[in-house]
C-alpha cells in the first residue's frame, strides 16, 4: 500500500508535526480502521498503522471523534450477488 511505504520512517505526512494533512487522511480511513483493517491486515501496513494510531492518540482527535476500536475481524461484503452478476453471459442472451 502506497500510504505505508510513504510512512516508512515518517512520524506524520508532512513535517515532524501533527498537520491538518494527517486530520484529513486520519478521518478518511477512520471506518475503514474500525470495520475493514482487521489485525492480519494491520500487520502488513505497520507504518499506517502506527501512524493510525498515533493520530488516535491526540486528545483534540479523541474529544472531537471518539476512542477508536479497531477491527477485530473484517466485516464481510453485504452486498447480495445478483443473477446478472453470477452469470452475465445468460443474462445478455435474453
Amino acid at each position: 500500500m502506497y500510504l505505508n511505504k510513504y510512512l516508512e520512517g515518517k512520524a506524520y505526512f508532512v513535517g515532524e508535526i501533527i498537520t491538518l494533512a494527517d486530520i484529513h487522511i486520519w478521518g478518511y480511513l477512520q471506518t475503514t480502521f474500525e470495520v475493514g483493517f482487521d489485525e492480519g491486515f494491520r500487520k502488513a501496513i505497520p507504518n499506517l498503522t502506527a501512524w493510525f494510531v498515533r493520530i488516535s492518540q491526540v486528545q483534540e482527535v479523541k474529544d472531537r471523534f471518539g476512542a477508536v476500536q479497531m477491527a477485530q475481524k473484517a466485516m464481510k461484503p453485504f452486498i447480495k450477488k445478483t443473477a446478472a452478476v453470477e452469470n452475465p453471459k445468460a443474462n445478455a442472451a435474453e
